[in-house]
């Protein structure tokens, strides 16, 4: 990530996570780096890292919710 970051200085990367507590916990660990024995410090090489969990207002979906489509049954012509 440093050495990509360091070469594309226009480049821009996200960790997606299913809730904001698992953000917040991710933005901890690359804000505090040492506290979980990692060595690269992403704010030392100039790489800003943003936590935005609650910052957009997305409806919450029931526990174990799916996404669901409908389809037509009709046939669908041939195309010629």
């Amino acid at each position: 990530m440093v050495e990509l970051f360091g070469r594309e200085k226009d480049r821009s990367a996200a960790v997606l996570v299913r809730e904001n507590r698992q953000g917040k916990f991710i933005a901890d660990i690359l804000a505090n780096p040492e506290s979980y024995n990692i060595k690269v410090n992403l704010a030392q090489q100039g790489i800003e890292v943003y936590e935005v969990a609650g910052a957009i207002d997305v409806p919450k979906s029931p526990p174990n919710s799916s996404l669901s489509c409908n389809f037509s049954t009709a046939p669908i012509p041939p195309t010629t």
